[in-house]
Order: structure tokens, then C-alpha cells, then sequence
């Protein structure tokens, strides 16, 4: 508090309330002024950032503290405390709002009723939600298994994945950060380590942070959808995401892809690598992992992200050094090649079985 200026003095003994308003009044407009109200944008709020003490990690811890909030103060009622700092005229103000309080009673009562019911509707609104929400992360989270334990028993070889990452890593430009979502065990970020190229990997498994961790890889151990969440809108100028959707349903999919258009700055490219559904090796490749849930068309998720706004996406058959060496996949493509002239519709099928493994989609935003 600042020092006072004035004091408003009583000189007689008897009250002279229109006076004694009068000087208030004089007191009051003497303050500066407190600056009108506005409403910020998003990318303002963004900006200002949250509260030291108010972050949410997770935003379900966000919803399970406000709903301890909401359970405090849903109870609204007409009963409050009458109180004044004012040391001189202070029971002329406590007896004036108790009057005032005893008057409006009644009418307070009435629209507190209403309230208190749409307080608890809101209340448990909240609270079913927030069991949904359980039960659905239960029954969507893949990463109970233990995927590193898998992937050193039965996972590829990780120095054959890196070498597969390495001509992805040439497509992005080389003065821009990568951020890896979904890093797994780190082959894309050893790639980009070997090439020169800063990257950034996020996963939400922490074992498979720890396999990043002894490898010396910058990774972080977070959410993938929390990182993307508070992350500042157009602001991420690169991302890579292997397996995107394959482990996710439908709507969680379509989330994530509405999540990288808001957050993806304009002209930022987008690199995804999946496994190719129709291909006999992609898809004994993927169903070898028991957290791969379904292969997603590469069709769908053009469709998808120009849904969003993403501009120039493409897809095209991503083919690995092994693959391009297989004798016997080769002689399968000159197969194709002639039962596509002799029985175009057997030929083409021929040549989607045996397509190459992954798919990989480029898109702008």
C-alpha cells in the first residue's frame, strides 16, 4: 500500500454524510484510472506464456485440480462476511451493507438456487468426462507393453534403421531445427547426428528415453499430443514422424494431424514415414510389433492433412538400400511388369503386394 495522501477528518460531532460522500468521491477520482478490459488473441495468451506454479504437464491434471475448485465453490450462497478497513467511518459502512444485505436477501436466494443447480450439472459434466478420459487411456495406450524390451529381442537392426533415416534427413533444410515426434529408440536423431543436422526428439515412453539416454541423443520425455499442445502456434518449422497413426485410432489420428496444421509455422515441411498397408514385407514388418494397431493408407493421410491446410502433399513409394538389393524382389517386380501386359488388373495387384515396405508423404504448410 502507498503512503496517504489525505485523511478525510470529521470536525464536529455531528455526521455529514452528503459531505463525507462528496470528499470519498474527490478521493476516488484522484486515482488514476485502471486501463479497460480487452479480450487477447490466442497467439497473445501464447505469448504471455503460462503462470510460474500453473503449468499442466498432462492437461487431465489440469482438469482433475479445476475440478477440485469447482467441488469448493459450487455452493454459492447469500451468506458472506460485512467487513470495512476504514477506521472512522467504518460502522456507518458495516451498517449500511447489512442493511443492504438483509433487503436483497431474498432476491439473492432466488437466483442462487438456479445457480447452485447449474453448478452441479457443470460439476458432474466434469467428472463423467474425466472418467471417460481414464477409461479411454486405458484402453488407447499401447505403451504399457514394454516396446524397448521388443524391439532388442525382435526390433530391426538399429543401425540398419539409421542408415534408412539418413536419405530423409537430406530432404529437410539444413539450417532448421527437426523436431522428432514419436522418436522411439532414436534412429532418426542418430541420422540427423551423423549428418550435422540439429533435431530434437519427444517421446512419451520412458523406457524408450532411457535407450535414447545412453546413446547421447537429445530427446525429451513428454507426451507427444502435451508437447504439441503447448507448443506456440506457428511455430515449428520441421517435424519427421515414423509410424504416424499406427499406434493411435481414428480420432486421436485425426488430433494429432489438426495439431501439427495449427502448430506448424507456414511453409514448414512435414515429413511422415509409414509402412506401406498393401506390401507383403511392410505389413509383416509392422504386425511383428504388438503395439501396431492398423496400417494407414497413404491416400487417407493426403486426405487428411490437406483437410488441415497443408499444402503440396505428396506420396511416393520409399524404398530401403536392403530392398533395392533383393534379388528375388526384383524378379518379382519383372513379373508384375509382364502380367500387366498380359492381365493389367492381376499385374497391378502382383505389383502391390510386392511394393516396397514404407511409404513417405512430404507436405508444406
Amino acid at each position: 500500500m502507498g503512503e496517504v495522501d489525505e485523511v478525510i477528518r470529521i470536525e464536529s460531532d455531528e455526521l455529514d454524510v452528503k459531505k463525507i460522500m462528496e470528499d470519498i468521491q474527490r478521493r476516488v477520482d484522484s486515482y488514476p484510472r485502471a486501463t479497460q478490459y480487452q479480450e487477447l488473441s490466442s497467439e497473445e495468451l501464447e505469448e504471455l506464456g503460462i503462470p510460474e506454479g500453473e503449468f499442466y504437464e498432462d492437461p487431465l491434471h489440469e482438469l482433475s485440480a479445476v475440478i477440485q475448485l469447482a467441488r469448493t465453490f459450487s455452493e454459492v450462497t447469500g451468506e458472506y462476511s460485512v467487513a470495512t478497513r476504514k477506521p472512522l467511518i467504518g460502522p456507518l459502512v458495516v451498517l449500511v451493507k447489512k442493511v443492504l444485505r438483509r433487503f436483497m436477501r431474498v432476491y439473492m436466494d432466488a437466483v442462487f438456487v438456479q445457480q447452485r443447480e447449474f453448478n452441479r450439472k457443470i460439476l458432474d459434466a466434469m467428472e463423467r468426462l474425466h472418467e471417460l478420459i481414464l477409461r479411454e487411456r486405458s484402453m488407447l495406450n499401447p505403451g504399457r507393453l514394454d516396446r524397448a524390451a521388443f524391439f532388442e529381442r525382435w526390433g530391426e537392426d538399429f543401425e540398419e534403421v539409421v542408415s534408412r533415416m539418413e536419405a530423409i534427413v537430406e530432404l529437410f533444410p539444413p539450417d532448421k531445427e527437426i523436431i522428432n515426434l514419436f522418436s522411439g529408440r532414436g534412429e532418426f536423431l542418430k541420422a540427423c547426428g551423423g549428418k550435422g543436422r540439429r533435431a530434437k526428439g519427444v517421446e512419451g515412453d520412458e523406457r524408450l528415453v532411457a535407450a535414447c539416454q545412453t546413446r547421447s541423443l537429445p530427446v525429451m520425455n513428454l507426451d507427444e499430443l502435451v508437447f504439441l499442445e503447448k507448443t506456440l502456434t506457428s511455430s515449428l518449422e520441421a517435424i519427421f514422424i515414423y509410424e504416424l497413426g499406427e499406434r493411435m485410432g481414428p480420432l486421436q489420428l485425426r488430433y494429432v494431424v489438426s495439431l501439427l496444421g495449427e502448430k506448424m509455422a507456414p511453409g514448414g515441411l512435414l515429413i511422415l514415414l509409414n509402412h506401406f498397408p498393401t506390401s507383403l514385407f511392410g505389413g509383416e514388418a509392422a504386425y511383428r510389433d504388438p503395439t501396431i494397431l492398423r496400417l494407414i493408407h497413404p491416400q487417407a493421410l493426403v486426405f487428411m492433412l490437406e483437410e488441415m491446410g497443408f499444402a503440396s502433399v505428396q506420396w511416393r513409394h520409399f524404398e530401403s538400400g536392403e530392398e533395392s538389393k533383393d534379388k528375388e524382389i526384383e524378379d518379382l517386380l519383372q513379373m508384375a511388369e509382364r502380367m500387366e501386359r498380359e492381365r493389367p488388373d492381376l499385374g497391378t495387384a502382383l505389383r502391390e503386394l510386392v511394393a516396397p515396405s514404407f511409404y513417405l508423404v512430404q507436405a508444406r504448410r
